[in-house]
């Protein structure tokens, strides 16, 4: 039987709503000074820079290389192996980090880096950080690992005190940090839209995600280090020694039990562990980077109004002259999705758009407001599909890991490609919170084979083992499969259709 999950969105809008019935003024908390901390040069020697020097010799001067991570279980293992592979540094910068099997099982291997030797800077998002502050400030006791937490709600004993802390000041605290980076030894980073939590790596047996994420190695490097240490560095990421109180935190040996023990209480998730050593891991997958011109984007850290992501993916998809896919899983396009897509279709570009069923979702909520772009989209000649609950056994075989088959398959995809050779691989969801409110980062790719392996991969979600066509016929929507046309939407259960009706009707759009 399917379970249902309260979609976990809600608490934040409503406490996002009340803080603007109460507005008022607050400021960061008090931190002790601190020196500007500068990422240090890239490893030359190790598992990590010998792997990435491999492949760089490789490309042409001024070259990147890209590899996609299509599949769930493969995104932990490259997570796991580049802590393992790590001999200096290891810098994560998360919106998300859920104390799960997956969140404990990353966090004991980040503990065991740390016992190497490894430097280790972790910056999260404070607003679903799911790890108590007891336990943030426990990892900070370890000698080689810094914890900051990015625009904290500082009073987060009770829903009250966080409601009053948001009250107190909404226009700075509805400012999220939904990047998601991992850098290794200056030599290799990952980027995309994958948090850390079970559903994520095919471990839930509620639901996972299909999801994407890309391994890069080059020059781009420098540029994600230097924004890595923006964010570090801002005064919007507290260090966790100041924001929270060490004398009532628990003791490190404590949380490594725990880690521990999380990460090896289910057996039946044997296929999370590594399965070589991390150089020969690696090694087998060095085939299967794309060369290209790579370009990293970020928003700035702290100035709401320089949204570098929103000005800069029009400018590269620009050139597009024949087609346009689209993969985001919360979908408000607002003016500048509208804008984006009629400039294309105005110019004979095929515009295709892929987004969650309604069944699908993970966030009901989000998708009762996307249902009024609906038939506005079908009438501009969009190609609109919406991924299945159910899919084929491509998308299970993306999603699931191990023996977990969940009840269902979520998207969470964000990518676009334009003509089979320019592609954004990263967080940015095409909704008003991505566009305007959050931070958002991601990588800019211009190449050729690495558009071609994007294009299969994009394909194969469109088809009707994955996702309903959707058409507009007498201004009613259709669901179209080969089996099947509905007149309405494909759900998981009946219950959705409460959220699904009530939710368009709370004043909430500029919050999702």
């Amino acid at each position: 039987m399917t379970s249902i999950r309260l979609p976990n969105l809600l608490p934040r809008i409503f406490l996002l709503l009340a803080a603007v019935l109460l507005s008022g003024c607050t400021t960061m908390p008090a931190t002790h000074v601190r020196p500007t901390v500068i990422s240090p040069v890239a490893a030359r020697t190790g598992v990590i820079a010998g792997f990435a020097a491999g492949i760089q010799e490789t490309l042409d001067q001024g070259e990147s290389a890209v590899h996609l991570i299509p599949d769930n279980l493969d995104a932990l293992h490259w997570r796991i192996a580049m802590m393992q592979g790590a001999e200096q540094t290891l810098d994560l910068q998360y919106f998300l980090w859920e104390d799960d099997y997956s969140g404990y099982l990353l966090l004991h291997e980040l503990l065991k880096a740390a016992d190497r030797g490894v430097q280790v800077r972790l910056l999260l998002d404070d607003i679903f950080l799911d790890f108590s502050h007891r336990t943030v400030a426990a990892i900070q006791q370890h000698p080689n690992i810094e914890v900051r937490v990015y625009n904290p709600v500082v009073n987060r004993r009770s829903v009250t005190g966080t409601a009053f802390r948001f009250a107190l000041n909404v226009i700075q605290l509805n400012r999220r940090m939904h990047n998601k980076l991992m850098i290794a030894d200056g030599s290799l980073a990952l980027v995309g839209s994958r948090n850390i939590g079970d559903s994520y790596f095919g471990f839930d047996p509620d639901y996972n995600f299909r999801d994407l994420d890309a391994v890069t190695v080059g020059p781009v490097l420098q540029d994600m280090m230097y924004s890595f240490d923006h964010y570090w560095n801002t005064r919007y990421a507290i260090d966790a020694t100041d924001l929270y109180l060490t004398s009532r935190s628990r003791h490190l040996g404590a949380v490594r039990r725990v880690a521990m023990t999380r990460s090896g209480q289910h057996p039946d998730r044997a296929a999370a562990a590594l399965p070589q050593t991390p150089r020969a891991w690696l090694t087998e997958r060095a085939r299967g980077f794309h060369p290209g011109q790579v370009t990293y984007i970020y928003d700035h850290p702290s100035d709401r109004h320089d949204r570098t992501v929103l000005q800069e993916l029009p400018e590269f998809l620009s050139p597009i002259e024949q087609q346009l896919r689209i993969v985001t899983p919360y979908f408000l396009p607002n003016d500048f999705g509208m804008d984006l897509i009629q400039d294309k279709l105005a110019r004979n570009v095929q515009v295709q758009v892929i987004v969650p069923s309604l069944g699908s979702i993970n966030h009901t909520i989000v998708h009762s407001h996307y249902r009024s772009f609906r038939p506005r989209i079908l009438e501009m000649g969009v190609d609109l599909y919406e991924y299945q609950h159910q899919p084929g056994y491509a998308g299970r075989h993306h999603a699931d890991s191990g023996s977990v088959e969940a009840d269902f398959i979520s998207m969470h995809m964000k990518t676009l490609l334009g003509d089979s050779n320019r592609a954004y691989i990263g967080s940015l969801n095409l909704n008003h919170r991505s566009l305007y409110t959050d931070t958002e980062n991601g990588l800019l790719i211009l190449s050729d084979s690495l558009g071609q392996e994007l294009e299969l991969l994009l394909a194969d979600m469109a088809t009707p083992e994955e996702s309903w066509q959707l058409a507009l016929e007498n201004g009613r929507v259709l669901w179209m499969t080969d089996e099947a046309t509905l007149q309405n939407p494909p759900t998981r259960s009946p219950l959705q259709h409460i959220p699904y009706f009530w939710g368009a009707l709370l004043p909430i759009r500029g919050f999702l």
